[in-house]
């Protein structure tokens, strides 16, 4: 099965090496929906063949079967057969995706030097009348798009600048795959970084008593706050030949995994954020058309005064921010030494009750094993023979 398998893939790749090096002189549009096609109907063929040749299944019963050798026994045969088939059932759609990813990145590093400078030549254009409208927008601030996140925050540096990596590193990735990792660690370090910045200012608020009401259940990111924030990471990213890359991996990668699952969502969310940028205009960031103008055309860059006021600004929220993480380290430290004060007042009280329990066991004991004189006993021979309790001898005895 895995040498059909590899024979298979060789074959596809030596025989589509061919027809982009036949059709390389012509027009590049044709040429490269006719070589999606052909990707996606070997991909097509070779999920087809996974799912009824029944390899899987087999594949899947005999780790099963490694993984617990004493399974087969004549009292549990029907019973493991039926565990064994629910398994199947449940992992063999798993195992054939996984399968199909590693097709799909052997395929994609061997046609990529062959398909991806044609998708350059082809969305040259639009990928730089991007880069460049982006490169206009650096002006745009995140109050403006209506989101939380800002660039210049010591909460939530780490995550946000991992977000902008992951975005930027889409372009040299080789493989579908790859890309589409890349867009989903962005969107899930931004998911992150977005659930910091909506629960800061509650953790500060309610340390400072300002808001008494203040819901202490951390508020999770939605659809609606995790859109402007990629907008805004997108804008300061700024990474390059997006539309390149978009279409790679719409044409190249498995169809399946373009429309269903975690990587679709992320994927479709980034291709809504750039048609979004590029209908981008004045209603969208609440201003006038002569404002948009304005500082679209970088007229702003001669207004130092208003320069100089941004950085005063900027330089002012960094200093409030680092006075609420004050804020709440000093909260915890002083949650901290509470904690610490009753903790060991806990175990100050737990062994004061364990000696006091302790002494009075003993006491008990004592007066229950203590011996009684008896009456032809004397003094003497009582104290010589107890080994409980002494009684002194009269002082007139001696």
């Amino acid at each position: 099965m895995y040498n059909d398998m590899v024979k298979q893939m060789r074959s596809f790749v030596e025989k589509f090496r061919e027809i982009v090096l036949r059709d390389s002189e012509s027009e590049l549009a044709s040429v490269n929906s006719k070589h999606s096609e052909m990707v996606q109907d070997f991909f097509r063929k070779m999920n087809k063949y996974l799912m009824t040749s029944g390899w899987i299944k087999l594949y899947l019963d005999k780790l099963s079967l490694v993984a617990r050798p004493n399974s087969l026994t004549n009292d549990s045969i029907e019973e493991n057969s039926e565990v064994l088939t629910n398994i199947n059932d449940e992992d063999s759609e798993k195992f054939s995706e996984a399968v199909m990813i590693m097709v799909e990145s052997y395929i994609n590093s061997c046609i990529y030097d062959l398909v991806f400078p044609s998708l350059m030549s082809e969305f040259e254009e639009q990928d730089i009348k991007l880069q460049k409208k982006i490169r206009r927008f650096y002006w745009i601030t995140s109050q403006m798009i209506g989101t939380c996140i800002d660039e210049n925050s010591v909460f939530y540096r780490d995550p946000y600048e991992e977000a902008i990596n992951n975005i930027v590193q889409v372009d040299s990735k080789r493989t579908s795959y790859e890309k589409m990792l890349c867009i989903t660690n962005c969107s899930k370090n931004l998911f992150n970084a977005i659930n910091i910045a909506s629960n800061i200012k509650n953790s500060v608020n309610e340390v400072s008593n300002l808001d008494q009401k203040a819901s202490k259940n951390k508020n999770l990111a939605s659809a609606d706050d995790f859109l402007p924030a990629l907008i805004y990471l997108v804008l300061k990213a700024n990474p390059t030949m997006l539309y390149s890359n978009i279409n790679f991996v719409t044409r190249f990668a498995f169809e399946k995994r373009i429309l269903q699952g975690e990587h679709a969502y992320h994927f479709c969310s980034l291709n809504a954020v750039i048609a979004h940028i590029e209908n981008l205009d004045h209603a969208h960031l609440n201003m006038t058309q002569e404002q948009f103008e304005f500082y679209s055309n970088g007229q702003n860059d001669t207004d130092n005064i208003g320069n100089i006021q941004k950085v005063i600004e900027t330089n002012l929220k960094v200093l409030s921010e680092l006075r609420d993480k004050q804020i709440l380290i000093k909260h915890e430290t002083f949650k901290l030494q509470s904690d610490i004060h009753l903790f060991r007042e806990l175990i100050k009280k737990k062994l004061e009750n364990c000696i006091q329990s302790s002494t009075e066991h003993k006491l008990n004991s004592s007066f229950q094993n203590k011996s009684v004189l008896d009456d032809n006993q004397d003094v003497a021979s009582f104290n010589f023979t107890s080994t409980s309790i002494l009684v002194p001898l009269p002082l007139n005895s001696q």
